[in-house]
């Protein structure tokens, strides 16, 4: 039993040494406006699907309320694989930025923040995505640096999801000009 106490105190103790938000930030150049691009993250039911939590779960099942890019639209989702949640726009301008709360409620109970910017450089859109994830509990804490892992890998497939979605196939000898992904801890 005192054993059991004591492993129990450890990891509440680690828990207190580990940070209790992240944050990632990730962009990309894309060959399409603003606007064209906003349009695909705004609708998450639109043609082709980027979003790389989506690849490879056949029992994903989504369902839409609300107008795509208006405020109030909520996409819930439940599978096996990727557990179920809600993600809510809170707020939109048309072709420019994006904001989402998303609730996890499966496997873990967690809340995020996703922000998008569209940035029109011209002939192309530099795209950035802007994820804030709070860990709340010890447990929450504990799982955090896998879940900061996972989320960066998806940060950069989903980019390079989108922009092939939106460009169409790469053009062969046409460098992928992008930043690294950025991960605060706090």
């Amino acid at each position: 039993m005192g054993g059991i106490a004591g492993l129990t105190g450890l990891i509440f103790l680690m828990s207190l040494l580990l940070p209790s938000r992240y944050e990632l930030e990730d962009s990309i150049l894309i060959r399409k406006t603003g606007m064209q691009v906003y349009q695909k993250i705004a609708d998450p039911l639109s043609e082709g699907s980027w979003r790389p939590w989506e690849q490879g779960d056949a029992e994903l099942h989504t369902e839409m309320k609300g107008r795509p890019g208006e405020a109030g639209q909520e996409m819930e989702w439940n599978s096996r694989l990727s557990g179920s949640g809600k993600m809510i726009l809170e707020h939109s301008e048309a072709g420019a930025f994006l904001q989402f709360k998303i609730i996890y409620q499966k496997p873990y109970t967690l809340v995020a923040e996703e922000k998008w910017l569209f940035e029109d450089l011209g002939q192309e859109t530099r795209v950035t995505w802007k994820g804030r994830l709070w860990l709340g509990s010890a447990v929450g804490k504990l799982v955090g640096p896998m879940l900061r892992k996972q989320a960066e890998t998806r940060f950069a497939d989903g980019l390079d999801q989108l922009k092939d979605l939106c460009e169409g196939e790469k053009e062969a000898g046409v460098p992928d000009i992008r930043k690294s992904p950025v991960m605060v801890f706090l």
